[in-house]
């Protein structure tokens, strides 16, 4: 039977610093991912413990690409399935046609179509569609950094997170500035808004290896 440590043992991945720029500090050699557009393994495989430990009932992942991060939380929404837990379902949104169609042959081709739906679209309209009262308990925020913050503003506002809810973003290492000049304006720009969230959030959990993820818990 597939499992997410199966599945990921048996794809070909890239060492994150072969692929993309970063300062020694970020130790992207210690990294791995499927793709250049791809999240990491190992935060991917931290967003798979996230979801098994939560055992959220509603799933939100902005950025599908081509479906390795659905794939991971479906692999995990499977185990607390097989542990007792009869909900969960993963949400997942992408706006590039070529990318919906490989998350979807993906998903389709390991089973895990039960515990997934994938939008087409622009993830802001997809929003507006949700019914007022779904919510989500954890959300992973992987489109376009200018996107990932109004997609937060949105469900926030729109009263589609949870009380307590987790939300995890991506690329967030504060050295991605120095690592890649040509980003500068537009990383300092998303790791100021993502500041001013954490201040509006209980939790934070921040981590700065290779291109980062920080995680907050919702008030």
């Amino acid at each position: 039977m597939e499992t997410w440590d199966l599945f990921k043992r048996n794809i070909s991945t890239q060492i994150e610093s072969e692929v993309h720029p970063h300062v020694e500090n970020e130790k992207a050699y210690l990294f791995v991912s499927k793709d250049i557009n791809s999240t990491e393994i190992e935060y991917l495989d931290l967003l798979f413990g996230l979801i098994r430990t939560l055992k959220p009932a509603n799933i939100i992942e902005t950025g599908s690409c081509g479906g390795i991060g659905a794939v991971a939380m479906a692999f995990a929404l499977k185990d607390n399935l097989n542990s007792g837990a009869n909900y969960g379902h993963l949400h997942t949104l992408e706006i590039c046609v070529e990318n919906h169609s490989s998350s979807m042959n993906l998903v389709n081709e390991l089973g895990l179509d039960g515990f997934v739906t994938q939008y087409f679209g622009r993830s802001l309209d997809t929003i507006a569609t949700f019914p007022n009262d779904f919510q989500a308990d954890f959300v992973y925020f992987d489109s376009s950094r200018p996107d990932r913050i109004r997609e937060f503003h949105a469900l926030n506002k729109g009263g589609h997170l949870s009380e307590g809810a987790v939300v995890a973003f991506h690329d967030t290492s504060r050295m991605r500035s120095k690592s890649n000049q040509i980003e500068t304006v537009r990383q300092n720009n998303y790791i100021s808004e993502l500041d001013d969230i954490a201040n509006q959030c209980i939790n934070e959990f921040e981590f700065h290896l290779s291109r980062g993820l920080r995680i907050f818990r919702v008030s």
